[in-house]
């Protein structure tokens, strides 16, 4: 069973797209369910604490990424 995801940023909840980001719920190579959010052009108004939350009948997880608005390498919640 995949676990229901969802992200937020300052405990607001984030949708699907928007003009600055896009969260994207996929399989990974080895076909693992992973929710991943892009953000493409980040502006200082957008920097800051991003958190995936995942549930599913064996519990809860959480855990964030700081968004500096420098360019890095790809982050995602599983």
């Amino acid at each position: 069973m995949a676990a229901k995801t969802s992200w937020h940023r300052y405990g607001t909840k984030l949708r699907h797209c928007h003009p600055v980001y896009c969260v994207e719920n996929r399989k990974d190579a080895e076909g693992d369910d992973v929710s991943v959010l892009r953000v493409d052009r980040c502006d200082v108004s957008d920097v800051g604490e991003y958190t995936c939350e995942a549930t599913n009948r064996l519990g809860y997880a959480s855990d964030s990424v700081i968004v500096t608005g420098l360019k890095q390498s790809c982050v995602y919640c599983e």
